[in-house]
């Protein structure tokens, strides 16, 4: 067991959790009893694998959108083999797939066009607007609260925002057991309570997702060539997927350990049903 020192800013919180080996983080000795009767020890064998699933849940978020696939159009037989192809490419997908088992279960409830309405809610219509393809406009598109958050360099140094993410990394779900100031705390409340979430649990929960029936006005123009295909804004999307860990975060500081599993469950099944129903090669590998 590591016996590196751990700065709680709230104590309170910190005392809520006993994470064992696989956490780094150890429990104090002097409050463990030298004889755990078998409801303590039943307890904290289901906190150490609830607390290990939120985390594997968000490493594997981690690896799918570590590096972004970012590609307009294909031509050519060879260029589309060597980019799609690839093994970065393969090996992406098979990871992909291993996460299924922690997809939600679906609720045929939600319809193909309304998982992709909950989609275009999400996103920015396209920067190049084409007669090609006519966009459908939007009254209802959803602010994404990390557009007007700020992170200022005293709020999680150990888990700043990596690259061009504007939300903290991983790393803020192990931070989680040490408690958060104030102002980081109300940073995390307000990506918590965001109503995004809505949208994308219905995006992870529908059996099918119609994405250009939401988006364009139907139907296409007769000459639209498939490089004119607006592609749908991914890194958008991924900037989702890297929030979902400060909202499990969230959960985790007030001891909501199934909130915290249940985003980062939701978070994977909203990626995969992108991946499942991209509407074009470049948007199904980028959704990986």
């Amino acid at each position: 067991m590591s016996t590196d020192p751990v700065e709680l800013k709230d104590p309170a919180v910190g005392a809520r959790y006993q994470f064992g080996d696989a956490a780094a983080v150890p429990a104090p000795l002097a409050e463990q009893p030298s004889a755990p009767s078998a409801s303590g020890a039943r307890r904290s064998a289901w906190l150490r694998t609830s607390l290990r699933v939120v985390r594997n849940a968000a490493v594997a978020v981690v690896l799918l959108t570590l590096v972004p696939v970012a590609m307009v159009a294909v031509h050519g037989d060879k260029l589309m083999r060597s980019t799609y192809f690839s093994e970065h490419s393969r090996v992406r997908a098979v990871m992909a797939e291993r996460l299924r088992y922690l997809a939600l279960p679906r609720d045929p409830s939600i319809t193909p066009l309304d998982a992709g309405r909950a989609v275009v809610s999400l996103v920015e219509p396209s920067q190049t607007p084409s007669d090609a393809f006519r966009e459908i406009v939007v009254s209802r598109r959803l602010a994404l609260p990390w557009d007007t958050l700020k992170i200022s360099a005293e709020m999680f140094p150990r888990a700043q925002p990596v690259a061009a993410r504007s939300t903290p990394s991983f790393s803020v779900i192990k931070e989680a057991a040490k408690g958060f100031s104030p102002a980081e705390r109300a940073y995390l409340h307000a990506i918590a309570v965001s109503p995004i979430w809505r949208e994308v649990t219905t995006v992870a929960r529908a059996p099918a997702v119609n994405i250009s029936g939401a988006r364009f006005t139907l139907p296409f123009a007769r000459d639209a060539t498939r490089e004119q295909f607006p592609n749908v804004p991914i890194l958008q999307l991924r900037e989702i997927g890297n929030a979902a860990f400060s909202r499990a975060a969230w959960f985790l500081s007030n001891g909501q350990r199934d909130s915290a599993e249940t985003t980062m469950r939701t978070v994977i099944s909203f990626g995969l049903a992108l991946m499942d129903n991209a509407t074009s090669i470049s948007d199904q590998w980028s959704a990986v």
